[in-house]
């Protein structure tokens, strides 16, 4: 829920209309655009399973979330046992064409781990080895830039070693290069320009295979033609 609510805040009409102190219902019902999403007759700060209808509220091991919800959770913690293992051979059932389609940014990286963690999900400054695809105004590519990646909390949990990111970054190209270009810890206003989130939550990350990197590069090259 509170995950729910926090994604909700921004799209929030309510957010906007300045009248009174707006409450976490407000913001989820304002969001959702309305009081009973799954029309299962319960309203949504009181559903424990809001987007599927459970007008019963079962909630057999009683951890707060319906029955009628708790796929969404086993998904997530399947994928974050077997996604490892088919990560580290590069093995994921996924589009790569459809998935590059929607990327902005396609990179083979280096990680290390998360450089802070923040509400919802960590980040991470990645170390570059090569830029499949890359937003940034051509006129900049020139230079040396930082990537801070953001990995939403329940994302892919092992961000070590060699791996492919496939970015969103809707603002990259707006980055003009300033007369002095220093690197300080975590620079503010740069970071807007160079934080990037996942593509996609689930195939975001990829493992690497020589395979997989010819597959991409002939997919990113068709794509420019």
């Amino acid at each position: 829920m509170i995950v729910l609510l926090t994604i909700l805040l921004a799209f929030s009409p309510l957010a906007q209309t300045g009248q009174r102190e707006l409450t976490a219902c407000d913001l989820l019902n304002g969001g959702l655009g309305s009081i009973d999403f799954d029309k299962d007759g319960v309203e949504n700060c009181k559903d424990n399973c809001v987007l599927d209808a459970n007008p019963t509220q079962s909630d057999r091991n009683r951890n707060g979330i319906g029955d009628a919800c708790e796929w969404r959770e086993r998904q997530r913690q399947q994928w974050e046992t077997s996604g490892r293992e088919l990560r580290r051979q590069a093995r994921e059932p996924v589009d790569l064409s459809k998935l590059i389609a929607k990327s902005s940014d396609v990179v083979l990286v280096r990680m290390k781990g998360f450089d802070w963690i923040e509400n919802g999900g960590g980040v991470a400054k990645v170390e570059i080895i090569h830029r499949f695809k890359d937003s940034t105004d051509t006129t900049q590519q020139q230079y040396v830039r930082p990537m801070w990646v953001f990995v939403p909390k329940g994302g892919p949990p092992e961000l070590m070693g060699e791996l492919l990111l496939f970015l969103r970054n809707p603002k990259a190209r707006e980055w003009r290069k300033p007369e002095a270009w220093p690197e300080p810890e975590r620079p503010a206003e740069a970071l807007k320009y160079f934080r990037y989130e996942l593509a996609d939550f689930k195939y975001g990350v990829l493992g690497v295979s020589p395979k997989r990197l010819i597959e991409i590069q002939k997919i990113i090259d068709a794509e420019r033609r």
